[in-house]
């Protein structure tokens, strides 16, 4: 487990894209790397992923009626309680 005498210094970058094609439709997407480290260990924080990314349709069917879709994925992490990794998900 992770003690309050450690510091954790995070560093990432984090890319969106959105594109409206016609009028009523909209797609979204964006995908974030993060490198995050706890000091003085040098161990890599537990329970943060390294990527994510997401993703979303949006349509105006009406206009009082929209629907959307939206969707994302998490990569692998590390569990500092049980030491194992977590698989990914979404």
């Amino acid at each position: 487990q992770r003690y309050n005498g450690e510091q954790r210094k995070t560093r990432g970058i984090e890319l969106a894209l959105s594109l409206k094609p016609i009028t009523d439709i909209e797609f979204k997407g964006s995908l974030t790397f993060t490198h995050s480290k706890d000091y003085p260990s040098h161990k890599k924080s537990p329970l943060i992923p390294s990527f994510k990314g997401a993703g979303g349709i949006h349509w105006q069917a009406l206009s009082k009626l929209s629907l959307f879709i939206q969707g994302y994925g998490v990569s692998n992490q590390k569990d500092s309680v049980t030491r194992k990794t977590l698989s990914p998900y979404g």
